[in-house]
C-alpha cells in the first residue's frame, strides 16, 4: 500500500506497518467497523470555508501592515489523518476537474483513511496470529481475501509479494508418505515381526582412540563443547531403560567412517519399547488430572508432542484454509447444514412420552386393582404435580432428565451409541487441534457421580485455562477461537456422519453462539465462522473414521484420559495424520 503523507507529520502513518505492541495495531474501537459517519465531514468542510472567509476579511492590522495568520492544513480542519491538499490535487488533475468540489476531497480522504485503518486492523490481527512483530504484505493479502466486501472492493486488485490462498481440495491433495523427521535411520524386518529405528549415529572425527560407544558419545559431547564448534550436537529426550538417547551429527567434511569399533553399550530401540514409555507418561498424566494439576498434565503431554515414539497426533490435524465458504460449498462436501446445526432430541423426547402414557395407564389399572377412592387418587396425583413443581423450580428439571437418561441407557442401544460417538467426536477433535481433554462423561447419573451436576446429560472437559485466560483478557486469539469452535461442533458432526442428522448438541452450538455474541461478531462473520468450523470437523472426522470408532469403543469401556489418547496414537498413521 502506498504511504501517503500531509504538509505536517502524520505519527499514525509512521507507526502504521510496526506491530511491536497490540498498541500500535488499528483496534475496532478507535475506528468502528462499518461506522463511518459522512456528515461530520460536511460540518468539517463548512467550518474550513467560514474560516477562511473570515480570514480573507481581515487581512491586515490597526496600521495597515498585514496581520499574521497561522497556516492550518485541510486534513488538519477535517479532522483527518490522510492528505486533503494532496487528494484535491489528484483529483482536480483529470478531465473531471471541473466537476470536483470543495468537499469532495475530504469525503475521499475519509474513505481511504478509514478503509486504510480497516485493512491495517485485519493484517495487525494476522501478524499477530502469525507471532509477528511487523506487517508484511502477506499479512495484507490475508487481511484482504479473508473479507468479505474489502475482497469485493479490492477484487481486481494484485498485492505484490502477498502470495495466493489457494482453494484446493484436500482430497486432491498427496498424501506425504515416507519417514519423518525424527528418523535418523531405520532397519525392519519382513513378516509381522515388530518395526526397529536405529537412534545412533557416529560421524567420522570421534572414531579414533576410543573403544566404547559409551565413552565415545560422552567425550564427544564433552569435546564438542569447549572444543569443536563445528560440530552439531542434538539430544534427544527418549529416557528408555537402556539410559538416554543421543542424536551426534557432523556439520563438517563428509568422510566415510572406518567400520572398526564395537557399540556395546547401545542397542536398537523397538517401537513397543517407546510405545511402553509414551504409556508411562500418559499414566502420569492420568495422575496429575487426577489431582487437578492441570498445568502439569499439559507440560507432559507438550514434551511428548510431535516426537517418534511420542504424541504425534496432538495438535497435528490437517485443516482446511480459512476463508468465507458458502453453503453451496458445503453441500459440494455432502454437508446439509441444517441438519447438522438443527439438533432435535426425539429419542429423548419419544422416551418421556411414553413414560407419561405408562404413567396414566398405570394409574389407571391402580384404581382398578386396589380400589381406590377418587380422593386418593386426587392426592396421589397431587404429590406427583408437587415433586414435578419442585424438580422444576429447584433443580431446573435436573432430576426428570436423570430418570429419563438412566432409562434411555438402559433401554435404548441406539441412544447410547449415539451418546458415546457424539463424545468421542469432541475428544478426538479437541485431541487432534491440541487441546488436551481431561475427563468425560456418558451418563446423567456419571456426572452426577463425579461432578454432583444435575442438568448434564453427558459431556467432556478439558484443559482450557489458555482459553479462559484470555476471555478474561477480553482478546481471543484466531487460532484459540477457532479450535474451540471445531470442538464444539465435533458433537453434532459426529452424529451428522453417523445417522444423517444430529439429535444432540444443542447446548454446545447455543454455548458457541453466546461466544460469538460476547466478542462482538456480526451476523455475517459468524455465519462465516461456523462454516468453515464445520467444513473443517467434518473433514477431519472423515478422515480418521477409524480413530473415532476404536476411541469410542475405548470410551464405552471407561478407560482413563490417558488410555483413550494412547488408542488414538495406536489407531492413526504417520501418513494419516
Amino acid at each position: 500500500m502506498a504511504k501517503y503523507t500531509d504538509e505536517r507529520k502524520s505519527p499514525r502513518n509512521e507507526k502504521a506497518l510496526a506491530v511491536d505492541s497490540e498498541e500500535q495495531i488499528f483496534h475496532s474501537r478507535e475506528f468502528p467497523h462499518r461506522g463511518f459517519s459522512v456528515p461530520n465531514f460536511c460540518d468539517s468542510v463548512a467550518d474550513s470555508r467560514k474560516m477562511s472567509a473570515k480570514e480573507g476579511a481581515s487581512t491586515k492590522g490597526g496600521r495597515g501592515k498585514p496581520k499574521a495568520s497561522k497556516s492550518v492544513s485541510r486534513s488538519h480542519k477535517a479532522g483527518l489523518q490522510f492528505p486533503v491538499g494532496r487528494i484535491a490535487r489528484f483529483l482536480k488533475s483529470g478531465k473531471y476537474a471541473e466537476r470536483v468540489g470543495a468537499g469532495a476531497p475530504v469525503y475521499l480522504s475519509a474513505v481511504l483513511e478509514y478503509l486504510a485503518a480497516e485493512v491495517l486492523e485485519l493484517a495487525g490481527n494476522a501478524a499477530r496470529d502469525n507471532k509477528k512483530n511487523r506487517i508484511v504484505p502477506r499479512h495484507i493479502q490475508l487481511a484482504v481475501r479473508n473479507d468479505e466486501e474489502l475482497s469485493k472492493l479490492l477484487g481486481a486488485v494484485t498485492i505484490a509479494n502477498g502470495g495466493v490462498l489457494p482453494n484446493i481440495h484436500q482430497t486432491l491433495l498427496p498424501k506425504k508418505v515416507g519417514k519423518g523427521k525424527g528418523d535418523i535411520g531405520s532397519a525392519s524386518q519382513e513378516g509381522e515381526g515388530p518395526k526397529f529405528h536405529l537412534r545412533i549415529q557416529v560421524p567420522h572425527p570421534f572414531w579414533r582412540g576410543r573403544s566404547t560407544g559409551f565413552d565415545l558419545i560422552y567425550d564427544t559431547v564433552k569435546n564438542a563443547k569447549k572444543n569443536e564448534p563445528k560440530y552439531k550436537l542434538i539430544r534427544n529426550g527418549l529416557d528408555t531403560k537402556m539410559g538416554t538417547v543421543m542424536h551426534v551429527h557432523y556439520a563438517g567434511s563428509s568422510c566415510k567412517p572406518r567400520l572398526s569399533l564395537r557399540f556395546p553399550s547401545f542397542r536398537v530401540i523397538c517401537s513397543s519399547e517407546l510405545s511402553v514409555s509414551r504409556r508411562q507418561v500418559l499414566k502420569q498424566v492420568d495422575e496429575e488430572l487426577g489431582k487437578g494439576d492441570e498445568r502439569a498434565a499439559l507440560s507432559l503431554v507438550k514434551d511428548l508432542q510431535g516426537k517418534p515414539g511420542g504424541l504425534r497426533c496432538f495438535g497435528a490435524a490437517r485443516q482446511v484454509p480459512q476463508r468465507l465458504y458458502t453453503l453451496d460449498e458445503l453441500k459440494l462436501n455432502k454437508i446439509e447444514a441444517s441438519s447438522l446445526l438443527s439438533p432435535v432430541d426425539t429419542t429423548l423426547g419419544s422416551i418421556e412420552r411414553n413414560l407419561q402414557i405408562a404413567a396414566v395407564v398405570g394409574g389407571v389399572s391402580a384404581w382398578n386393582v386396589f380400589g381406590f377412592s377418587p380422593q386418593q387418587i386426587f392426592y396421589l396425583s397431587l404429590g406427583l404435580l408437587f415433586l414435578w413443581t419442585l424438580d422444576a423450580i429447584s433443580f431446573n428439571g435436573g432430576l426428570g432428565s436423570l430418570v429419563i437418561d438412566t432409562i434411555g441407557h438402559t433401554f435404548s442401544q441406539k441412544y447410547r451409541n449415539r451418546v458415546t460417538q457424539h463424545e468421542a467426536g469432541h475428544f478426538l477433535i479437541a485431541y487432534l487441534v491440541g487441546i488436551l481433554p481431561k475427563g468425560y462423561t456418558l451418563t446423567s447419573l456419571e456426572a452426577l457421580k463425579k461432578e454432583g451436576s444435575l442438568n448434564v446429560q453427558a459431556g467432556t472437559a478439558f484443559v482450557d485455562f489458555e482459553f479462559v485466560e484470555e476471555v478474561n483478557a477480553g482478546k481471543v486469539s484466531a487460532t484459540t477461537l477457532n479450535k474451540f469452535a471445531c470442538v464444539a461442533l465435533a458433537g453434532v458432526a459426529s452424529e451428522y456422519l453417523l445417522y444423517g442428522y444430529a439429535e444432540g448438541g444443542l447446548a454446545d452450538i447455543n454455548q458457541l453462539d453466546s461466544l460469538f455474541r460476547s466478542l462482538g461478531f456480526t451476523q455475517k462473520k459468524t455465519d462465516s465462522q461456523v462454516r468453515w468450523s464445520v467444513l473443517n470437523t467434518v473433514l477431519i472426522l472423515r478422515r480418521h473414521e477409524g480413530a473415532r470408532v476404536k476411541l469410542a469403543e475405548a470410551m464405552a469401556e471407561g478407560k482413563s484420559v490417558g488410555a483413550c489418547i494412547d488408542v488414538i496414537e495406536d489407531t492413526i498413521g504417520n501418513a494419516d495424520i
